[in-house]
């Protein structure tokens, strides 16, 4: 009798231990307090600001939009290559520390830097390998839509709270996972089937 191969689930823990953290700060006002951006701060030495402040959000529409968008594409690219996952923390918080060169974003907040890289990264690489490209292409358009819009009217679509989106974050995240694509190719398994403050 053939014996069906069986392919473990890996669990996708550094998503969940994201997003569990970010839910955290949001109910403790005080760890916000300590986490957000604020640039005086940063230049006053607390530099784990420019990588916490992902973790802050302003508003639970603000929260709940980006864990949803984070707990699905970092499940999908955990299941296929936790390695990915890590790059694109890491180039995001890279992309983030740039913004102390501008004096004019006193303060900052949110995961939409990564959720933007790992949506776009998921969708590139599944289009990249040829996987169901039509469904990827069409996510992959209402994305670039998405952060287009919200790069002209600096509003964010979906989430409410009193703060202005970032272009820049969503950019440096649609970059970092360009970079990912090339400089790590499709090699791995698919990633599917088997003072107003920014965000």
């Amino acid at each position: 009798m053939a014996q069906k191969k069986m392919t473990a689930l890996r669990l996708p823990w550094m998503t969940l231990i994201i997003a569990g953290l970010a839910s955290l700060v949001y109910c403790l006002p005080q760890l916000s307090s300590a986490l957000i951006y604020d640039r005086d701060l940063v230049f006053d030495g607390q530099w784990w600001r420019v990588a916490t402040s992902l973790l802050v959000h302003y508003s639970v529409s603000h929260l709940v939009w980006n864990l949803l968008v984070l707990v699905v594409f970092g499940t999908l690219i955990e299941a296929s290559r936790r390695a990915a996952f890590v790059w694109l923390i890491l180039l995001c918080m890279a992309g983030n520390s740039l913004l102390v060169l501008n004096s004019g974003i006193a303060l900052f907040a949110g995961i939409s830097g990564l959720v933007v890289a790992l949506a776009a990264y998921c969708c590139m690489m599944n289009i990249a390998r040829a996987e169901a490209v039509k469904p990827w292409s069409l996510l992959l358009i209402t994305l670039l839509a998405k952060v287009g819009y919200e790069a002209m009217s600096g509003t964010p679509l979906f989430a409410g709270g009193d703060f202005r989106v970032l272009p820049q974050v969503h950019l440096a995240g649609l970059v970092a996972a360009l970079i990912l694509l090339v400089f790590f190719g499709t090699s791995h398994h698919p990633v599917v089937g088997e003072e107003q403050g920014y965000e």
